[in-house]
């Protein structure tokens, strides 16, 4: 089984991955629709967790295709 690695020292608590999360997980795979006009509310499957000045990704790590893995900018997040 393939899974989602988190570094993080290298996770800046951006929440990109969260958006990304939601998006993927909406009816429209449209970011504005996703968040101002669907109902319920598209919600990400995973949460960043914050202890100080290091936070991280807590995933569900049940995407093939994780859209948050391509939304990390600084590569804290990748597949092993």
């Amino acid at each position: 089984m393939k899974r989602i690695i988190v570094n993080e020292e290298f996770c800046i608590a951006c929440r990109l991955c969260e958006i990304h999360c939601a998006v993927q997980h909406s009816q429209s795979k449209k970011i504005i629709k996703a968040f101002k006009e669907e109902a319920p509310r598209a919600m990400a499957r995973l949460v960043i967790e914050e202890e100080g000045p290091l936070s991280f990704a807590m995933q569900c790590r049940h995407c093939e295709e994780a859209a948050c893995l391509e939304a990390c900018m600084t590569g804290a997040m990748h597949r092993d």
